[in-house]
């Protein structure tokens, strides 16, 4: 698969892809060979890959949250070949199994999916929520099922492009917006029944989307914020008289990838 992070990689907007290391950490394949000690069992298998390499052993490794791992690897990042490659190694705890009823096309997204999985998380407990999500790339639709599995109440989406539009209603979101269009936040308000929700997700990372995503909540609203790589102003005012809290997110844990491969 190819993630956002990998196209500013490959532009150099972000500085975390440098050549000549090999990106792509959203992968599926076929063992062919394995090393010293590694179970042979597994040639031949359909797998997936789990890209992140944790040391296991730092203070946030003991409580589990080794996607926050300071001394971690990933896979496809920083400084470790990946999967854009006819072959990557990779080591034998971070393969998964690959069901023989999913195609490797399939397999790609669960990574992508398990990041939907973990900022649905950390926006708390959704069940009943209103929720909005700035932006229907692949992280925002995948986000948008995570929610509705959550248990959100109504999920709303806002793209630019129609075709995202239309695949974000296919997939189950209560509206599609254009936030180009002047009267998008009253559709909002009416789809929702109240003039902001209780969570919005920005999922593009962009100035213009973060602000759309702070104002689109409501007092003691929360912004989960996903995938963004450069400076955004913070209207500090809002913030303190609404009692809103920003989230960031990063990755997953691996029992939220396991997660998403089950869903």
């Amino acid at each position: 698969g190819v993630c956002g992070s990998d196209l500013r990689g490959y532009t150099g907007e972000t500085g975390r892809r440098v050549a000549p290391m090999i990106m792509g950490h959203e992968g599926a394949g076929e063992v062919v060979a394995v090393g010293a000690g590694v179970d042979r069992g597994w040639l031949g298998k359909r797998v997936l890959l789990y890209p992140t390499i944790p040391c296991r052993t730092c203070v946030w490794c003991q409580v589990g949250r080794t996607n926050l791992c300071q001394n971690r690897r990933i896979v496809g990042a920083r400084s470790t070949n990946g999967a854009m490659a006819e072959r990557v190694v990779v080591p034998e705890a971070n393969l998964r199994p690959l069901p023989d009823t999913m195609s490797f096309v399939q397999g790609a997204l669960v990574e992508p999916l398990a990041v939907g999985i973990h900022a649905s998380k950390r926006a708390g407990d959704l069940r009943g929520q209103s929720v909005l999500i700035i932006g229907s790339g692949s992280i925002g639709l995948l986000t948008l099922v995570a929610a509705l599995q959550s248990g959100a109440a109504c999920v709303v989406t806002a793209d630019l492009i129609p075709k995202r539009r239309a695949t974000a209603r296919a997939l189950g979101a209560a509206a599609a917006l254009d936030p180009t269009d002047d009267g998008w936040k009253q559709h909002l308000a009416g789809v929702v029944g109240s003039p902001a929700v209780d969570v919005a997700v920005d999922a593009v990372g962009t100035p213009d989307a973060f602000e759309l995503a702070v104002a689109g909540v409501g007092p003691a609203g929360t912004v989960v914020a996903i995938g963004g790589w450069r400076p955004v102003p913070l209207d500090l005012d809002r913030l303190m008289h609404l009692e809103l809290e920003v989230k960031g997110t990063f990755g997953f844990i691996s029992k939220e990838f396991d997660e998403s491969l089950r869903w």
